[in-house]
């Protein structure tokens, strides 16, 4: 077997914060070459939601939404961590959002091995659950969560019917994870496609030993779900807002908490103690207004009024100028 060694890094940058990267590591035969890895990125509602509640009060219901989103966002990175320490000849591809027949359907994992490709739901519940008539409830509830059958189901026949819309033919399994250690479930059938946090190492130890190789189908396949990952959902509900019942201020990055004075270079946050270089700050508040307004031209002076005065339209324009193209001249310049 050549020794030599060839890697090739293609990186592919969506409008709103979606990337894949495909390690290529060359050896002699196609099925023993690479793994694609597809990172998670933080939800589009996740991120929108928090940065309306820096600025704006937010209602009991959206705020336990946001709560509950955040909390499922850690479970699915904690998640990210078992995996990255696979060894195994592996693709591992995260977030993806696909639609078939009209029907969006969500991955929060998928693992492809040469035994066949397997989709994790990721749960970061807490608590002491029982199964109970196919769905899990809380012991001190009455309330239903979910059909964890029916969950992994329908992602499996969705996803069945991508598979053949697109002329792949691969062996699929589900699992409905439950990571979090504070998580115990009773009474729950050993073959309903549950894994829960006590069982997840001897898993992937077996996912480890799997010794058949990927193909170049694996590869294909892995290109065509990352074209056609959807990078936002029709089908996202979000509260109204305007930019005039909007808070102008600067946030802490750590704290949230207001940042109301600035340093030459730094900003430390009197609530926290944390620091961050003003231009970092100032790029981060523009990221924001692009995530709330993405239609809206971004110009030193709607960010000079965003970030409440804070930095002077010289520190704006020039973080503006170094991060994104320019168009138009004098008062007409904007960013994009």
């Amino acid at each position: 077997m050549n020794k030599r060694s060839l890697e090739i890094f293609l990186i592919c940058n969506n409008e709103f914060p979606f990337f894949w990267v495909i390690v290529l590591i060359g050896r002699k035969e196609w099925s023993e070459v690479w793994m694609v890895y597809k990172e998670r990125e933080a939800p589009f509602r996740m991120s929108l939601m928090q940065s309306l509640k820096n600025r704006l009060p937010l209602s009991r219901k959206d705020n336990k939404k946001l709560s509950n989103a955040i909390k499922g966002f850690e479970g699915e990175c904690f998640f990210d961590s078992l995996t990255e320490k696979l060894t195994c000849d592996c693709e591992v591809l995260n977030d993806l959002l696909l639609e078939v027949n009209d029907s969006e359907f969500q991955i929060d994992s998928l693992v492809m091995t040469g035994e066949g490709i397997t989709l994790y739901e990721v749960k970061n519940y807490e608590g002491n659950y029982i199964y109970e008539g196919g769905s899990i409830r809380l012991l001190t509830s009455k309330q239903d969560y979910l059909n964890p059958s029916e969950q992994t189901n329908r992602a499996v026949i969705l996803f069945k019917q991508w598979l053949a819309l697109h002329h792949f033919n691969f062996k699929v399994q589900a699992y409905v994870v439950f990571v979090n250690k504070h998580f115990s479930l009773f009474q729950a059938p050993a073959d309903i496609g549950i894994l829960l946090p006590g069982m997840l190492d001897k898993h992937f130890e077996r996912v480890n030993n799997i010794t058949t190789p990927i193909g170049k189908e694996h590869y294909r396949l892995a290109q065509k779900l990352c074209e056609q990952h959807i990078s936002r959902s029709s089908n996202i509900k979000l509260p109204k807002y305007n930019y005039d019942n909007l808070k102008k201020q600067v946030y802490c990055n750590q704290c949230s908490g207001w940042i109301r004075s600035i340093g030459r270079r730094m900003n430390t946050c009197q609530k926290c103690g944390h620091t961050e270089l003003n231009s970092k700050t100032i790029l981060r508040h523009i990221r924001e207004f692009q995530l709330l307004f993405p239609n809206w031209k971004l110009t030193t002076p709607i960010i000079y009024e965003w970030c409440g005065g804070l930095f002077s339209k010289k520190s704006i324009q020039l973080v503006l100028s170094k991060n994104f193209k320019a168009s138009g001249v004098k008062r007409a310049r904007y960013y994009y």
